[in-house]
């Protein structure tokens, strides 16, 4: 006689550690049946297409030069301009902190190039942006918001 023709009715059947036979045991989990419905494929299939062909055209093409040299050498580029420079180490005398910050969600087309962003802050205060290609072969200072 097998421990499945051993239960009463309605009792709940038990595995035991070492047991081997688990015939008969069911699990009362909800089943799903099918794909839920997301929408129409006739509106749904241009949304998909121009977000994937959109999303290529916003983003920079980074140089593949392996490890983050790219984003090193975008910051340097702006760093270690003579103004920038000055500027840096007389804020370091007085004790401020100075930080670069390369914005790669947010880049930017002219000119037939692509820019980062690099901007430059000090006591949480933006000072000046710069504008680098990923190669690193072009600076320049972002033109200041208009208010």
């Amino acid at each position: 006689m097998n421990n499945v023709s051993r239960l009463r009715r309605g009792a709940q059947a038990r595995v035991r550690p070492g047991q081997r036979s688990r015939q008969g045991i069911r699990l009362r989990l909800p089943q799903h049946h099918g794909a839920q419905p997301v929408g129409s494929l006739q509106r749904v299939a241009p949304l998909v297409l121009c977000a994937s062909l959109a999303l290529p055209a916003l983003a920079c093409d980074v140089p593949d030069e392996g490890g983050n040299t790219p984003w090193r050498r975008a910051v340097a580029k702006v760093r270690y301009l003579p103004e920038i420079e000055a500027w840096a180490d007389a804020r370091a005398r007085d004790s401020h902190l100075v930080k670069y910050v390369l914005s790669l969600d947010e880049p930017r087309r002219s000119e037939g190039y692509c820019w980062w962003p690099v901007a430059i802050y000090s006591e949480g205060r933006l000072w000046r942006r710069f504008l680098v290609t990923p190669d690193g072969n072009f600076v320049r200072e972002e033109p200041a918001p208009t208010r």
